[in-house]
């Protein structure tokens, strides 16, 4: 589905010099993670790059103005048409992201799939490698999220097959397509292009992709009718393992100061969440709450804290009775205001800002103004 996150753009001059690194910031070269997510997002410190469904522009939201801004400095462009340095072609099918100072999208709308690199204002544009090269795959897209780690961005591909005879299935269902997925890298210096894990069909096509942690990518698939599977696959060794099995725990998040996973487990009255350490496999029952009679608990991760939200059976989390907080560094629990939990860095969370989603829509507030709890001075963002 279109989304259009944010609406407003600045003029050329001030994207010029908010695009082109006029602000103060740390060498390109210390960068060695950075993670588009699966709403084509991706949040850095100084602010937000991301495609805007409407218009099909790469476009960058910037903390400090308050203001989303086309990432092209065209004199005189209007930045509506394909002349814009921002323009990307069927941009909602696609995916942008910014590493160490530079641009890289992929376009799903052509054959070839091929994955570009620009400048930061949108500008050079260089094919980097062609995902899809002489159609090798009958359709082949790259779904997000995707990971920038080390020289490399790293990815999921998705294949649909068009079968030559249909195959009936078990229930009696006709198939005349086949569904399956891949794990593919480029490497941003050379543009070299690799699969990382082979062909394999999506059970009942559903499976996502949660993260890339200490060279593992960690996923979820079906697992028949007793839920999902969590899976670790290791991309130096091609071997796959299974965390949790089907009807198990569920993936909240990445603690990845502490290369660690986070999964809940829970039955609506015991909850339970553990850590897994994907290089080992050991997992380790870090945190647990019990509910009340007649009351349930909702998880969720922000940025490397666990957080929840205690409310009455029946009735959502915008009518919760209380809010906590558990750090997993720290193995210490606290309560929160309701403050502190709608504008907790559910999204994502770096250095100075913290980017979260409220009934407002997305927002963000500088870590400073969310310590001092001066909440008037968070940003609404975009509504949905």
């Amino acid at each position: 589905m279109r989304r259009r996150w944010f609406a407003m753009a600045l003029v050329v001059a001030v994207a010029a010099c908010t695009l082109g690194g006029c602000r103060e910031k740390p060498a390109a070269a210390e960068e060695n993670f950075s993670m588009v997510d699966n709403m084509r997002t991706q949040v850095k410190n100084e602010g937000i790059f991301y495609i805007d469904g409407y218009t099909e522009l790469m476009k960058f939201y910037d903390f400090h103005l308050a203001q989303s801004i086309p990432v092209c400095d065209r004199p005189n462009c209007t930045h509506d048409s394909a002349d814009c340095n921002a323009y990307l072609p069927q941009g909602y099918r696609s995916g942008m992201g910014c590493y160490r100072d530079k641009l890289y999208y992929y376009d799903n709308a052509d054959p070839e799939l091929p994955f570009y690199q620009c400048d930061k204002n949108g500008s050079g544009r260089k094919l980097l490698a062609k995902l899809n090269p002489e159609k090798k795959y009958q359709h082949l897209s790259v779904v997000l999220p995707m990971f920038f780690t080390g020289e490399d961005v790293i990815f999921r591909l998705d294949i649909l097959k068009l079968l030559t005879e249909p195959v009936v299935q078990e229930d009696g269902t006709v198939m005349d397509q086949e569904n399956l997925w891949m794990l593919g890298k480029v490497n941003l210096t050379n543009g070299k292009f690799e699969i990382l894990k082979e062909e394999e069909k999506l059970e009942d096509g559903w499976l996502t992709v949660h993260d890339c942690i200490d060279g593992k990518v960690l996923y979820a698939k079906a697992g028949g009718s007793q839920g999902t599977e969590e899976h670790s696959y290791d991309l130096e060794e091609k071997k796959d393992d299974l965390c949790f099995a089907a009807g198990e725990n569920y993936y909240l998040g990445t603690v990845r100061s502490m290369g660690k996973a986070v999964y809940l487990r829970e039955d609506g009255k015991q909850y339970e969440a553990y850590l897994l350490d994907p290089q080992t496999g050991e997992k380790e029952l870090a945190f647990q709450k019990e509910a009340e009679e007649g009351m349930q608990i909702s998880f969720q991760m922000a940025g490397e804290k666990l957080i929840y939200c205690i409310f009455e059976e029946g009735k959502g989390s915008d009518e919760a009775k209380a809010f906590g907080a558990y750090d997993f560094a720290k193995k210490q629990e606290a309560e929160l205001t309701r403050e502190e939990f709608w504008y907790a860095p559910t999204t994502a969370e770096t250095k100075d800002w913290y980017v979260g989603r409220t009934e407002a829509g997305a927002v963000c507030i500088s870590r400073e103004d969310y310590e001092k709890k001066n909440w008037d001075n968070a940003q609404v963002i975009g509504s949905y």
